[in-house]
């Protein structure tokens, strides 16, 4: 094995910190950044830590996010590039096409030695690594639903933790005990604005806004509900919706990026609210499906699994050292 450092400069902290705890486990030396809150101090962060340690690595790990975030990555492999690092880029987002129409996407991907992406993300042609499931997710069959909701994202407009809520609104007069719950960190004000529309549709009852929790407390709000929703606008492979699998829920999802090929057989699909309440109400009464989607879960979830994903980094790693 070898033992040369591992630099991520990683803004999504559930994936990184899985993927980073993993490889030092394997006996990997790595250097993280960054925990940094706000785009300032986290930018400052990755910038430093890359030159500060540039003498304790020999490969460097960026994510590429679309977006604002797409900068961060930017200064960070443009710095590495000129400290001669092989560089190994993660593709996250499926607005990173959209985003190459507009700034120099494909420049920065030229500098990389590899890059990977956890799904297939098309005009790019990354090697596809899974994200990798965190720790504590265990299997519950669902033999038939109740009419809990769990959401687990970001809080951000991309996310469109707003649809959710009108699922809730539409699903109430025909599911009196319908509960939401909403997990995850405010990233652009959202959290506000679904505070307003909560209060003002009268849904303050049935839906709870959980903020965003630490990852060991994922598994149980995951266990203690039977249907997750994600309600993204743009997308690729959101690790969020695995666990969700990993863990029996009967998965409702919109269709972007990977996520119909993922689904196929596990899940259902639905374009807008009104859609996801007609399957949240098709599950609830259709026991059998809701039992074959929630075993099926398993089987999907099962290449990424922790240890399947960090053999095929390894390898990757090795390949570019």
């Amino acid at each position: 094995m070898l033992s040369s450092g591992f630099a991520s400069t990683a803004a999504y902290r559930p994936v990184c910190a899985t993927l980073a705890g993993g490889l030092r486990e394997r006996g990997w030396r790595v250097i993280t950044a960054s925990g940094s809150t706000g785009r300032i101090r986290r930018t400052v962060d990755m910038l430093l830590t890359a030159w500060r340690a540039r003498d304790r690595y020999r490969i460097a790990q960026v994510d590429v996010f679309s977006g604002a975030a797409f900068g961060w990555a930017a200064l960070s492999v443009h710095l590495l590039a000129a400290l001669g690092k092989p560089i190994v880029l993660t593709l996250h987002g499926g607005g990173l096409p959209e985003l190459a129409e507009r700034l120099p996407v494909e420049r920065v991907l030229a500098r990389a030695a590899a890059i990977t992406a956890p799904a297939p993300m098309p005009p790019f042609d990354p090697i596809v690594i899974p994200n990798p499931l965190g720790a504590g997710f265990r299997h519950r069959q669902r033999d038939g639903v109740r009419p809990r909701l769990v959401w687990v994202r970001a809080l951000h407009r991309l996310y469109a933790p707003g649809a959710a809520v009108e699922v809730v609104r539409l699903l109430r007069p025909h599911e009196p005990a319908v509960h939401l719950t909403l997990i995850g960190p405010d990233k652009d004000g959202t959290r506000a604005r679904l505070r307003r529309t909560i209060a003002a549709a009268g849904l303050g009852e049935h839906i709870t806004l959980a903020g965003g929790l630490p990852p060991e407390a994922i598994p149980a709000r995951l266990d203690a509900a039977d249907v997750f929703l994600n309600t993204s606008t743009v997308d690729n492979l959101p690790v969020s919706v695995v666990e969700a699998l990993a863990s029996g829920l009967c998965v409702v999802s919109t269709a972007h990026g990977g996520l119909p090929d993922l689904l196929a057989g596990a899940g259902l699909l639905a374009a807008d609210p009104p859609a996801m309440a007609g399957a949240v109400r098709r599950l609830l009464r259709d026991e059998d499906l809701a039992a074959r989607l929630s075993a099926a879960g398993k089987g999907r979830a099962a290449p990424f699994e922790r240890e399947a994903v960090l053999t095929q980094w390894e390898a990757l790693l090795r390949s570019v050292s």
